[in-house]
This record gives structure tokens, sequence and C-alpha cells, in this order.
């Protein structure tokens, strides 16, 4: 068994490694100390790990903004001490606000879907670069998730674009049979016959080409959808949280960009540049007019 000293020199490496895709999850973290061979692959040792990564952050030897929990935030109304601060906020804000939709003259309207939240923030970073919608689905999406989907498919459909959905998720009987789900509900219910439907990961090839671990846990023979799952592709079970995050990071943006049309993509970056350059100009001429 590992020591505290040894796990927590492991975790520090993975921060170094992985610094600029910081803050990780713990689920992350656990696959790399696995994979690594540091601890071993069992609920009780990620029970264990989660114990002593926050004995670590309480104590100060590893640094908060290493790993994050997606589970709990807090909302409060964003607020000013006073009138002047308000201007001056205002003020540096004026005209700062503007993002053209580079998306606008794609062929195709594109939603990620990832089964889970936790990973969202890796997600975000790629799917922001590139202007399309992410969509934390949270296990099976409800029914009136899936009714706010059609909408915004319809109004794409009106615009002339066809749709497209990339679809990230376990390697599992429920994660693999979610996007399987939704290729059935969207058409029978929805009437969305022309859906391009694209599995990300993870995918049998993706167990092979990154080296994946097994998740043991993930296979429950309680489970429903657990026998055929097995029938057609054996004994895997494995979390897309073990692909190294920048393997990860990779593995989206390609997907990304075997579905949109990059030189229309890169036109709609010549002009939001253009036009941001427009209005820097206009900011300073406005505030001087003005007495700011």
């Amino acid at each position: 068994m590992a020591t505290y000293k040894k796990i927590i020199e492991a975790v520090k490496e993975i921060a170094e490694t992985f610094v600029d895709y910081l803050p990780l999850t713990l689920r992350q973290i656990y696959y790399q100390l696995v994979g690594a061979g540091v601890i071993e692959n069992n609920p009780n040792t990620y029970k264990g790990l989660s114990r002593t990564l926050t004995k670590a952050r309480v104590t100060g030897t590893i640094e908060w903004n290493l790993m994050e929990d997606r589970t709990r935030y807090k909302h409060e109304l964003q607020t000013d001490q006073s009138m002047s601060d308000f201007i001056d906020w205002q003020k540096r804000a004026f005209l700062e606000q503007y993002r053209r939709d580079l998306s606008q003259t794609q062929p195709n309207y594109i939603e990620t879907w990832i089964e889970k939240d936790a990973l969202s923030s890796l997600f975000i970073r790629v799917c922001d670069r590139y202007y399309i919608p992410l969509v934390v689905c949270k296990g099976f999406m409800s029914t009136s998730f899936l009714h706010e989907y059609s909408i915004r498919a319809e109004a794409a459909q009106r615009a002339g674009k066809d749709l497209t959905i990339l679809y990230f998720g376990d390697f599992d009987p429920s994660g693999y049979a979610m996007l399987e789900s939704y290729k059935k509900t969207l058409p029978e219910r929805y009437g969305l016959d022309n859906i391009r439907f694209v599995r990300g990961a993870l995918n049998l090839e993706d167990i092979v080409r990154y080296n994946l671990l097994h998740n043991p846990d993930a296979l429950k023979e309680s489970d429903s959808r657990a026998k055929g799952f097995i029938e057609r592709f054996g004994r895997y079970a494995v979390e897309l949280d073990a692909v190294p995050p920048d393997k990860l990071t990779a593995r989206i943006t390609e997907t990304i960009l075997e579905c949109i049309d990059e030189e229309l993509f890169e036109e709609q970056e010549a002009t939001y540049r253009s036009e941001l350059s427009e209005l820097k100009t206009l900011k300073e001429t406005v505030l001087n007019t003005i007495g700011f």
C-alpha cells in the first residue's frame, strides 16, 4: 500500500504534468495514480484517496486549486459598493462585451453532449473555442430537456443547417445506451430524422489507443443493460475520466474539427478581429467626447 508521502509526491507530479488543465477532478487524479501503479484500482482505494487529498489541502501540502468539486456551487447577486464604483465598472465594460457568433456560417448546427458534469470545465474550454454549445446530460436526459433540444434543432433547420450531436460518455452499459436512446427517441418523439450522431468517446478503440483502466464496479449484473453490452463488447467498463486531460482535450478538438468547416470559421475570426479593432477606436472616441 502506498504511503501518504508517496501519494502526495505523485499527485504533485500529476499537477505539474497537467498544469494547463487544472483544476482536475478526484476521479481524474485517481486514474492517473492507478495508471502509474501508485495505488490499486478499487472502491476502498478511491475513498482513501479522497481522504488523503482532503488532509493534504487542509494542511497546505498541496494547493486548493489542484482540484474542483462541480457537484456544489454558490449563487449570489452581483452588487456594487457605490454608484461611483458602478460608473467606473461601466466605463471599463463599455463596448467590451461584443462576441461575434463565429459559427453562424457553418452548415452544421452542432452540440456536444457529455454524460456527466464532472468533466464539463475541460469540455467548455474546447467547445467555447469553436462556439459549440455544451450540454451536460447527467445520465439519461429528461423529456423536458430533450424537448428543449428539439426547439433548438427546429430553429437550426429553419435556418438551413444540418444537425449534429457529438456525444462523450463512459464505456459501460448505461454510458453506451444513452446515445442509442437519443438516436431512437429524437426521431420517434420529435420527428428529428436527420440528426448526425457522433460518438466522440469512449469507444473500444479508445480503450486500446489510450491503454485505459477498467472500472470493475461499472459492470453490475443487476443492470438490465449489462447482459447485452457484455455479449456485444465483452467485459469492458471504462470511465471517460480515465482519459488523461491532454489526450481528452485533443480528442474533443479532433471530433469537432471533423464536423466543422475550418475555412468558414477562419473567415469569421478575421471579421471578428477587424470589428474588435473598430470597437476599440469607437470606445475611445465616445468616452473622450463625453468627458470620461
